[in-house]
């Protein structure tokens, strides 16, 4: 009885460890993104009147048609954030 209770627990306890570090991951990976993106941008020349969108398409950072990869798909083809 009294393992099954332990055991319950410490399976709970597991889980939720797991969960924690898959989002902590997840936000880890998102930041990084941001973080290397906004450099890149930063060292982009583009014109001060000019859009977000526009300087993101005209610097080739970021494709969103490489959102979904290949598998196979060389990473040195792909633009900086998409291989993130």
């Amino acid at each position: 009885m009294e393992f099954a209770i332990i055991a319950f627990v410490l399976t709970l306890l597991l889980g939720a460890m797991l969960t924690f570090g898959f989002l902590l991951f997840g936000a880890n990976v998102l930041q990084q993104a941001a973080d290397v993106g906004a450099q890149e941008l930063a060292r982009y020349p583009y014109s001060p009147t000019g859009t977000f969108e526009e300087a993101l398409e005209d610097s080739g950072l970021f494709r969103e048609e490489d959102l979904v990869i290949p598998t196979g798909t060389d990473p040195d083809t792909l633009p900086l954030i998409n291989r993130l």
